[in-house]
């Protein structure tokens, strides 16, 4: 049996896998990167990049015969030496549920979920894979809250085979969500956020608590539709608008005289309706928990991720709206600190790179 034959039989690959690999985020639009060294005391940053796909990536269709991403990852492969890699996942092509079982060992858990995970997945047992993550245990009730991430069978069989065709080896593959919360949120952190990435074409959001992605939520809505909002305000070509994205003149700004968000209103008004249906529901399953030791977990912030969520506006008003804290993500967080250490990597480019860096962290810290 093949190494990577071997992989599909877990998801991700077990904790003993732990060797030095790379990260690497497959979008529909670009490939990024990143390695994390261990370095006394801390981590450094090694080989990283980004390249643009000329060819969208088109996620519901079969990846092994999109020849523009297998050219990409060739080349990443051969140009930097890289063999071992954790890849991501994206969110659309998976399922996330929160379900509780009777407490138990890993195989009676494991055994629980699968008698059960046709009810709650549209799709065979035989063709998922899945792993699950502890979220909660009431003793007294004898029930332990697990979230369960299932990948179709054939989605791992197609990411290991384009993998494998440009030079590279997967150590273990990874939800992109779940990626994104080990860079975003710090790992010794259990309290509850929402992370709103926004990405070029759609905006994934995800309720993290106790450290697990507990809940997921997209919308096809990105930082693309930022860019036409623009265009179609002003009357300005592409290359105008995301020159205008770029400009400090509206920072500071406040939203009623800001042009610069006036243009993309339509785009974040989406989004924060989205976002807002999500803390609805979250508040809502809070208040129907029936275990009495167990506190609500409210949502402390919302952390915004992906190049876009600088843009002057977007933070006051979905602060403004949904009456709580908002702030940018520190995707290096669990890498070094930033009072200590200046990364090479631009801080607005850094928050395209939140999954690479999630997928880069060495496992023990997790």
């Amino acid at each position: 049996m093949r190494f990577s034959e071997k992989l599909l039989s877990y998801f991700p690959t077990p904790y003993f896998l732990n060797m030095p690999h790379v990260g690497i985020d497959i979008t529909p639009n670009a490939v990024r990167f990143i390695e994390i060294k261990k370095i006394p005391g801390s981590f450094k940053i090694g080989k990283y990049g980004s390249i643009p796909l000329t060819s969208q990536v088109a996620f519901d269709e079969t990846l092994i015969n999109n020849q523009d991403l297998i050219s990409a990852l060739t080349k990443i492969s051969q140009t930097h030496k890289i063999s071992f890699v954790e890849a991501s996942i994206p969110e659309v092509m998976c399922y996330l549920y929160t379900v509780d079982v009777p407490v138990g060992d890993d195989a009676s858990i494991r055994a629980n979920i699968e008698m059960h995970l046709e009810e709650n997945v549209p799709m065979k047992l035989s063709e998922a894979i899945f792993e699950y993550f502890p979220v909660r245990t009431d003793n007294k009730s004898g029930v332990i809250t697990v979230a369960v991430s299932v990948v179709p069978y054939h989605i791992i069989r197609d990411y290991t085979h384009i993998l494998e065709k440009s030079g590279m080896t997967p150590v273990s593959f990874l939800i992109e969500n779940q990626a994104l919360a080990r860079a975003v949120i710090n790992y010794t952190d259990l309290d509850t956020y929402l992370v709103v990435h926004i990405s070029e074409k759609r905006t994934v959001l995800s309720i993290i608590s106790d450290h697990v992605v507990q809940f997921t939520s997209s919308i096809p809505i990105g930082s693309t539709d930022f860019t036409e909002g623009l265009m179609r305000e002003y009357k300005i070509s592409k290359e105008e608008a995301e020159k205008m994205k770029a400009s400090t003149e509206y920072e500071g700004v406040d939203l009623e005289h800001n042009k610069l968000f006036a243009g993309m209103i339509n785009g974040f008004s989406s989004i924060k309706d989205e976002t807002q249906r999500v803390c609805t529901y979250w508040q809502s399953f809070q208040d129907k928990l029936v275990q009495p030791s167990v506190a609500p977990a409210i949502i402390k912030k919302i952390i915004l991720s992906g190049r876009d969520a600088l843009l002057p506006g977007l933070q006051e008003y979905f602060s403004y709206s949904l009456n709580l804290p908002v702030e940018p993500a520190n995707v290096w967080q669990n890498v070094f600190d930033l009072k200590v250490t200046v990364p090479e990597i631009k801080f607005n480019e850094a928050l395209d790179f939140g999954t690479a860096i999630g997928l880069a962290l060495p496992r023990h810290k997790y």
